[in-house]
């Protein structure tokens, strides 16, 4: 997947006469990733943050697909039967790391 170069960013709101006020979304290189015209202030900002932390969502359910279908221990290591590519069994320090990297991303998108 190709996309614009995290980590986005939000701009101020930006004054237009002629298409209205609303934010930018700039990538790292600075160029725009999309405008997004406000429904009312809170609701613009919710959208934003939500734009702008697309890339880490992305890379976080990238990164529990592979743990919960790659990574895991899985059930052949408890009943001695082959199980593919389906991990149903995780570690401690697995389980972990998926509720870090969902709650760090989470409370981006919840601007705390």
């Amino acid at each position: 997947m190709d996309y614009t170069k995290a980590p986005w960013k939000m701009s101020e709101v930006y004054r237009d006469f002629s298409i209205g006020d609303h934010r930018i979304i700039l990538g790292a290189d600075g160029r725009i990733v999309c405008h997004v015209w406000p429904d009312s202030n809170s609701q613009t900002d919710a959208n934003a943050r939500l734009i702008i932390e697309a890339p880490a969502m992305h890379k976080v359910l990238e990164r529990v697909l592979f743990i919960t279908h790659n990574d895991g221990i899985g059930l052949s290591a408890i009943t001695g039967k082959e199980d593919g590519t389906n991990r149903v069994v995780f570690t401690p320090a697995q389980l972990n790391e998926i509720g870090d990297t969902i709650r760090a991303v989470l409370a981006k998108v919840e601007g705390k």
